[in-house]
């Protein structure tokens, strides 16, 4: 693992506690491998940290930032096609699926490309 993406699980697993899946978790990291529905999307990460509103969001953000590590966003829909995923066994997935409106996270795609240009 990185030197970048290893501080960042450490600060993930601080930060949102329970929240942070990796390698060493087999069957939770089993699982979040394998949640897109296209085999072909099934890529490794260094971790999957699980994010239940914005300011959760936000706090990850400024995590990865920090630590310079690589990262992706896992949202509703995953691209099918093979090796089109960011993420690899260097890089930290970011999933917000959960909790989708009610303070958490807004279904529009607006929403996404405002966090989108503040990065």
């Amino acid at each position: 693992m990185a030197l970048g993406t290893a501080a960042a699980v450490d600060q993930f697993r601080t930060a949102f506690p329970g929240k942070v899946v990796t390698p060493e978790v087999k069957p939770k990291y089993q699982g979040a491998v394998t949640r897109p529905w296209s085999q072909t999307c099934w890529t490794p990460a260094a971790g999957y940290v699980y994010l239940s509103n914005v300011q959760e969001l936000t706090e990850a953000l400024a995590i990865v930032k920090k630590t310079g590590s690589k990262f992706a966003i896992r949202k509703t829909g995953h691209n099918p096609n093979a090796g089109f995923s960011s993420a690899d066994e260097t890089a930290i997935v970011l999933d917000i699926r959960t909790n989708r409106g009610h303070g958490g996270f807004a279904q529009s795609s607006r929403a996404w490309s405002r966090w989108r240009e503040k990065l």
